[in-house]
This record gives structure tokens, C-alpha cells and sequence, in this order.
């Protein structure tokens, strides 16, 4: 009959047989059946960790609209960033142009850039902590830890699973985290083989 989970199993068992403790063997055979949980395996989900930035430029990013636009975590425009005031536009030609000396431009512009930066830094501070916490809810499975085993998501097939497996085959051990604050580990398959580096959502304990 196939890989049917717990439930069609149960049911197809029940309609024939009947023993003490059938439903929890069932759902402890399924659970632990190599084909049911690389084809119908659920991912786990690590917690998100953040990009924190200290300094302008320190993370480059491309925008391609909207540059004058105030509506994201920094609570300032990228432009008001970059240059310490908001970009000229075409209805600001019928305004006459502040008059003052080319030092106090510089200093006024200076003061504005020391302050939007600083305030830039808190702001997307805690716009990352509130998705992080929100992002964080999602999070399930284990803590990984070396020597652990486990399978590696099949990445090389493209399309919604039904036919494929989502897991590998082949068993890898967890040999090392690089670094403890991101979950990126290094595996290695069990029977030896060349090693992977991968995201903990790409694993499967």
C-alpha cells in the first residue's frame, strides 16, 4: 500500500488487525521509517540572525526606486544617508535656495549626517529585533551538535516533491559550527566523502 503516515496505515492495520499498544507502534513505525521522513519530512527552522551594521557603507545595497523614501527600518530616506539632506526635487525649483556660506553648509550638513547615522543605527536596531522575535515564532527542531546525524535537504531537484524525495539518502555527521553564532554547520557524509558546509534549515535530524 505504500507510505500512507499515520493515519491511512493505522486505518488499513485497524481494518484487519488488533493487538494492545497498536496506535503508538504505528505512529512510532512511521515516525521512524528512512522513506516516510525523507520524502514527507517536514524542514527545521533555525532562528534568524541579524546584520548589524556600525558604520555607513559598511553593508552596500542597491535600490533602484524610491531613494527618497523614509518608509523602511532606519526610519530615514537612503538618500538623507548618503548626502545629509533630502534630494532636490522638480517642484523645489519655484523655492529660493538657502543663503548661507559654504563652511556652514558643511558644518550644518556634517552635524545632520553624525546624527541621522546614530539615530539610523537604533532604529534598525530594533526594527531587526522585532522581526527577529517575530521570525524566531516559526523556529522548530533540535539544537545541532557535533556528531549528530543527520539528512541534507535535496536541493538539486526543482518542483513541489511528489515523486522525489525532499531528504538524501546518504547519512551525514555534524563535524563543526565555524562560528556559534550563526547556524551553519560543516557535515560529512557517514561513510566518508567530501564535506559540506550548510544551513541548519537544510538539515534534518
Amino acid at each position: 500500500m505504500g507510505h500512507q503516515g499515520y493515519e491511512k496505515t493505522l486505518s488499513l492495520i485497524w481494518s484487519r488487525f488488533l493487538w494492545p499498544g497498536m496506535s503508538k507502534d504505528v505512529e512510532s513505525w512511521v515516525q521512524h521509517c528512512g522513506r516516510c521522513f525523507r520524502f514527507k519530512g517536514k524542514p527545521d527552522r533555525a532562528p534568524l540572525v541579524g546584520i548589524q551594521t556600525l558604520e555607513l557603507l559598511e553593508l552596500v545595497c542597491t535600490d533602484f526606486l524610491k531613494v527618497d523614501s523614509a518608509q523602511n527600518p532606519t526610519g530615514f530616506s537612503p538618500y538623507f544617508l548618503m548626502f545629509g539632506r533630502e534630494p532636490r526635487l522638480a517642484v523645489g525649483n519655484i523655492f529660493p535656495l538657502c543663503s548661507e556660506s559654504r563652511g556652514d553648509y558643511i558644518t550644518n550638513v556634517k552635524k545632520a549626517l553624525e546624527w541621522a547615522w546614530a539615530k539610523a543605527s537604533e532604529n534598525g536596531y530594533k526594527a531587526k529585533e522585532s522581526q527577529k522575535n517575530y521570525d524566531d515564532k516559526r523556529v522548530r527542531g533540535a539544537t545541532l551538535i557535533l556528531g549528530d546525524k543527520v539528512l541534507v535537504r535535496n536541493c538539486s531537484f526543482e518542483g513541489p516533491h511528489k515523486l522525489q524525495d525532499k531528504w538524501s539518502d546518504d547519512i551525514f555527521v555534524v563535524k563543526e559550527q565555524p562560528d556559534s553564532r550563526t547556524p551553519v554547520l560543516v557535515v560529512e557524509p557517514e561513510n566518508g566523502g567530501r564535506k559540506r558546509t550548510l544551513h541548519r534549515n537544510l538539515l534534518l535530524l
